[in-house]
């Protein structure tokens, strides 16, 4: 035992006394000097930037999609009032896909009538790529409408 090993340490009631120290290796004290974190918080810290991350990859999408799914829905509504066919409402929806990014094609479009009401169906997908791992959200829109059936007047 060394004269470093040992330190005075105050028990209470203004007595002191000589006791060993363990000593830490110099560099987690440098660690836990430099940041003033110890592990847990680090780990936790840490645990903070992996979420931040997820959101930052899973948020926009889901944002787009309830977006694009509330024009969907409002378009498919007002069909018959704004005087459109389906195939105009076809190519509003690819539009507006483009425009916020939505990777859709014309054949993913599902448009069936009966009679005077349709009913719009899209499935798309939007990739997440996270670098080490491929991940694909999926999103469906089922919508049911009245259609125009003389809009070319």
């Amino acid at each position: 035992m060394t004269a470093d090993d040992l330190a005075i340490v105050d028990i209470g009631g203004g007595h002191k006394t000589a006791a060993t120290v363990k000593t830490r290796p110099a560099a987690m004290l440098y660690f836990r000097t430099m940041f003033g974190l110890n592990g847990r918080q680090i780990f936790i810290l840490l645990m903070l930037v992996v979420f931040l991350f997820a959101a930052s990859k899973y948020v926009p999408p889901y944002f787009t999609a309830f977006q694009f799914n509330d024009f969907i829905r409002q378009e498919v509504k007002f069909a018959a009032s704004s005087r459109k066919t389906t195939d105009r409402l076809r190519q509003d929806v690819l539009q507006k896909a483009k425009e916020m990014g939505v990777p859709i094609e014309a054949r993913d479009i599902h448009i069936t009538r009966k009679g005077p009401s349709f009913t719009f169906e899209l499935e798309y997908r939007f990739p997440i790529d996270w670098r080490i791992y491929h991940h694909e959200l999926v999103f469906h829109a089922l919508e049911t409408g009245e259609i125009f059936e003389n809009a070319s007047n």
